[in-house]
C-alpha cells in the first residue's frame, strides 16, 4: 500500500483553490486506484463544490473505479455536499477514526453516502452535518451497497437542514450490519426502508433524537424492508417514538424501548450503564458478531449480553 500521512505532531491541512469539486477525488484506469492510506490529515472543503472525499470512476468505464482505500485518523469539514461519497462500483474500503462535521446545504447532503459495497466505517465522530449522517443507498445497481459495517461510531446532532436526517439509513442492499453505535440528537435514529434486505442492527443506544422541524423515530423499519434483525438496542427518549416496524419479516428481540435505561450522564453523552440498569444481563447472545462492546470489552461481562453499546463494567 502507498500511505499519504502527516507527519506526528504535525498539523497539515488540505484546502483544494476555488472552483475543485472535492479534496480528494480518488479514480483511476486499468483496475482503478487502490491500497492507498490516508492519514492523520486535515481535509477542509471549503472552497470546494462538491464533496470532502469521492471514491468513483474515470470516466464513463465503472471497471476504473477506486477501491480498497483507508482513510483514518482524518478530520474532514466544511463540504458543500457530502464529508465522503462511495460511488457504487467502489469495495472494501475503510474510514476508521474520522471526524466528519460539518458538511451539506440541504438535507440531500450527508456526513457519508455510501453506495458500494463491504466497507467499513468503525471509530468516526460524525456530526453537524446537513442531512443523514450515514447513508447507505445506491439507485444505480440492485446488488450494490452490500455487506457494509457500521461498529463503534459516535453519530450526533446531524439534520443541521432540519428538515430530515436520522443518524443512519440502512435503504439499499443485503446484509449491511450496524453495531455497537452511539446515537443522539439526530432527527431519528437508524433508518431502515426502500430496498433494504437482512439488514443488521445490533446493540446500539439511540437516545433522543429530536432534532428538527418534525421528529422521528429511534429506530423506523419502513416497508421497504425485509428480514431486518433489530436486537439487543436501547432506543429511549425518542419523542416520536422509540421503535416503529412497517417491515417485511423484521425480528425484534430484547430491545430496551420501555423504561428508563439508566445512563451515567446521558446530558453529557455518557451512555455507559449504571449499576441498576434494566439494560444489564437482558440481551441475547449475538456472536459471533459481536463479541465485545463499543469500547472494546468483551462480552458478556455477566450471565447475559446487556442491551445498548456498552457491557456493563465496574470502573474505578
Amino acid at each position: 500500500a502507498v500511505t499519504i500521512a502527516g507527519y506526528p505532531g504535525e498539523k497539515i491541512i488540505i484546502q483544494p483553490n476555488a472552483s475543485e469539486s472535492e479534496v480528494l477525488r480518488l479514480m483511476g484506469s486499468s483496475g482503478g486506484t487502490r491500497y492507498v492510506v490516508f492519514d492523520n490529515l486535515i481535509l477542509d472543503g471549503t472552497n470546494v463544490t462538491a464533496n470532502i472525499v469521492k471514491i468513483t470512476y474515470t470516466g464513463n468505464n465503472p471497471n476504473n473505479t477506486a477501491h480498497h482505500i483507508r482513510i483514518q485518523n482524518c478530520e474532514l469539514k466544511q463540504a458543500k455536499t457530502n464529508g465522503i461519497f462511495v460511488d457504487s462500483e467502489s469495495k472494501h474500503n475503510e474510514f476508521i477514526s474520522l471526524k466528519i462535521h460539518d458538511n451539506g446545504t440541504t438535507d440531500f447532503d450527508h456526513g457519508m453516502y455510501i453506495c458500494g459495497s463491504n466497507n467499513l466505517i468503525e471509530k468516526c465522530d460524525i456530526y453537524r452535518n446537513a442531512g443523514w449522517g450515514i447513508h447507505i443507498y445506491t439507485e444505480h445497481k440492485p446488488e450494490s451497497a452490500n455487506y457494509n459495517i457500521v461498529r463503534r461510531n459516535n453519530i450526533h446532532e446531524n439534520a443541521r437542514a432540519e428538515n430530515r436526517g436520522f443518524g443512519i439509513i440502512v435503504s439499499s442492499g443485503t446484509g449491511n450490519s450496524v453495531y455497537n453505535n452511539l446515537l443522539w440528537g439526530n432527527n431519528g435514529g437508524i433508518q431502515i426502508d426502500y430496498h433494504a434486505v437482512n439488514t443488521i442492527i445490533y446493540n446500539n443506544t439511540i437516545w433522543s433524537n429530536n432534532r428538527g422541524k418534525t421528529h422521528e423515530n429511534g429506530i423506523k423499519t419502513g416497508a421497504g424492508s425485509s428480514n431486518a434483525r433489530i436486537v439487543n438496542n436501547i432506543s429511549w427518549n425518542n419523542i416520536a417514538g422509540n421503535i416503529s416496524n412497517a417491515g417485511i419479516n423484521t425480528y425484534l428481540s430484547n430491545n430496551l424501548t420501555d423504561k428508563s435505561p439508566l445512563f451515567v450522564n446521558s446530558s453529557k453523552s455518557d451512555f455507559r450503564l449504571q449499576e441498576k440498569s434494566p439494560a444489564i444481563n437482558t440481551g441475547k447472545n449475538l456472536a459471533p458478531l459481536v463479541t465485545d462492546d463499543y469500547n472494546g470489552i468483551r462480552r458478556p461481562q455477566g450471565s447475559a449480553y446487556d442491551i445498548g453499546a456498552f457491557e456493563y463494567k465496574t470502573y474505578k
